[in-house]
């Protein structure tokens, strides 16, 4: 009843906004369990164990997922049998390196045979994501993944001074209404919508930043340095003072980092993870160096590609071992150590998901990661590129998937074309061009978004 009345009285009125800005701490629960907390207590010394002990953990995190995956999902029972893997016998890391790799492809093409038989998904969120680099993949995650992923990037962003229960500012993900592009979230946060980013709009976020009166900003590094951009070039005055800005979910160019740096007055803090929940990384006090946690994930770098490789140790119901990201770090020539003392593998940068912005016809700048909805839910795109050429105009181009029929493929791209096309803002002309193979950077990546329009703005500094 209360529910009910919540949702047809109070949800999204001006009292909704009073009440979440006044009191969101008191719905915090929801969020942050008991399991988040006691993961996060447990990380405070973890950082600091010696390579032995966090060596320990990770073998015995890997020994259980590995005959857990075995026992329990007909892949990885066939495929470990195939190369004469006997599971019990893994002692070693050496051991554990044995196995196959996996990526995005095989779970789509194996993703019935690579859940488990024993596991109650009532208990898991079924993951559609349709990939940055325009891949899409759909998988389920337990619940508790996103108290451990979470408790981790909390920890990660103590280090500057955060608390659980600080508020904070966000500009990611959905396109938010433009008559209303924010909303309080029940996480004791308030969400900007990292759209048709103006003077207008970022004199609007003043006010409800200033009346808010969190004291961090996350965001993605392409939509908070453009309002950066958007402040320095309009010599508008910020109402506030933070404590630092988390940037995520792209790659961070030193620009990004210096004209944020420079606008807000505080530190920038970075932190990588992915959707599959393989790996998760932060900088910290002393340095930018991305550290991987040792005690979320077991992560390799492929000493040919520098591709990061990631095993979860916390998803049982889609098991994820030697996972490919399709992500590229920057590692360090030795085995160098960041002078704040904590273990784990060290990489200089993160240089992955490195896209463009989209230009619509009204000028307006589409990043990538909003970009990327135009995917979302497809599951018969292998690869996708989006090309957008000085007319505007824009060649979509894809690789599906050879084992789903044509009527799916087109129905699927039809609702790009109009995901693509609303996004646009008009009537841009749009083409499909299927490929065999979608050409990669010398670093073997696809770069998703290529825009001639953004690029040269970019390169002239109007961006």
């Amino acid at each position: 009843m209360i529910k009910k009345i919540y949702t047809n009285n109070i949800k999204n009125s001006k009292f909704d906004d009073v009440l979440k800005r006044h009191f969101n701490f008191l719905l915090r629960r929801k969020y942050l369990s008991n399991r988040f907390w006691d993961w996060y207590d447990f990380l405070e010394n973890a950082y600091y164990w010696d390579e032995m002990k966090v060596m320990d953990f990770q073998i015995e995190k890997l020994k259980n997922l590995v005959n857990y995956a075995y026992n329990n999902t007909d892949y990885f029972y066939n495929l470990f049998n195939e190369h004469g893997i006997i599971p019990k016998t893994m002692q070693t890391f050496s051991d554990f390196k044995k196995l196959p790799f996996s990526d995005r492809h095989l779970f789509m093409k194996e993703k019935k045979r690579l859940v488990s038989r024993a596991y109650d998904l009532t208990k898991c969120h079924y993951v559609r994501t349709s990939g940055t680099t325009g891949n899409p993949l759909v998988f389920y995650k337990p619940n508790e993944c996103f108290d451990y992923e979470l408790a981790t990037i909390y920890h990660f962003w103590k280090r500057i001074g955060f608390n659980p229960c600080d508020k904070r500012f966000v500009i990611n993900s959905d396109i938010l209404p433009d008559k209303k592009p924010w909303i309080y979230g029940t996480g004791n946060y308030v969400r900007l919508s990292p759209n048709k980013i103006n003077k207008e709009r970022v004199e609007l976020y003043f006010k409800i930043m200033k009346r808010y009166d969190a004291k961090y900003l996350h965001g993605y590094p392409s939509a908070v340095s453009l309002i950066a951009k958007v402040i320095r070039e309009n010599k508008l005055i910020v109402p506030f003072k933070l404590k630092g800005v988390f940037l995520a979910s792209e790659a961070i160019y030193q620009w990004q980092r210096d004209i944020i740096s420079e606008v807000f007055d505080c530190r920038v803090f970075s932190h990588y993870g992915n959707t599959e929940g393989v790996a998760l990384a932060g900088e910290c006090e002393q340095s930018t160096y991305y550290h991987f946690s040792s005690f979320f994930s077991y992560v390799e770098i492929d000493d040919k590609t520098n591709e990061i490789i990631g095993t979860s140790f916390w998803n049982y119901a889609n098991p994820f071992i030697r996972h490919r990201t399709n992500d590229i770090a920057k590692p360090f020539a030795n085995n160098k150590r960041c002078n704040c003392g904590r273990n784990g593998l060290l990489v200089e940068t993160v240089e992955g998901r490195q896209g463009d912005y989209l230009v619509s016809l009204k000028d307006e700048y589409l990043f990538p990661q909003t970009v990327s909805w135009i995917t979302y839910g497809t599951e018969t795109v292998k690869e996708s590129q989006i090309i957008q050429h000085k007319d505007y105009s824009i060649t979509f181009r894809y690789t599906p998937y050879n084992f789903v029929s044509r009527a799916d493929l087109k129905k699927d791209l039809n609702h790009i074309r109009v995901r693509l096309l609303e996004m646009m803002g008009g009537p841009a002309k749009l083409e499909f061009e299927e490929k065999e193979y979608i050409d990669k950077t010398a670093r073997g990546k696809v770069r998703w978004i290529q825009s001639e329009i953004a690029q040269e703005r970019m390169e002239n500094g109007i961006v």
